[in-house]
């Protein structure tokens, strides 16, 4: 298992639009990908505009598909305007 998180900050006013645009990404990975187990938008209860991507792949394969899909590519260009910040990536493994 793989899990990824991304912290997006997003633009003054551009809240609802960015839900929108990040809604339909979760929608094609949750229809698409039987290895991700978990994507999910969470937005902060304490700092405004913050929102946190959750991510959850069974293996390194089903990073990899997710990371080269279609929509993805399409997705990041899209997103970028939407943002303050450049978004902040980080990845982990279980611990047994």
């Amino acid at each position: 298992m793989i899990t990824c998180t991304t912290l997006l900050k997003v633009r003054a006013g551009n809240e609802s639009a960015f839900e929108r645009l990040l809604l339909g990404l979760v929608h094609d990975v949750r229809a698409n990908e039987p290895g991700t187990t978990l994507f999910q938008l969470v937005r902060s209860q304490t700092a405004d505009r913050t929102y946190l991507v959750i991510e959850q792949y069974a293996d390194k394969e089903a990073l990899e598909f997710h990371s080269g899909t279609e929509y993805l590519k399409v997705f990041v260009p899209r997103l970028m305007p939407y943002l303050e910040e450049q978004p902040t990536l980080a990845s982990y493994d279980p611990v047994e």
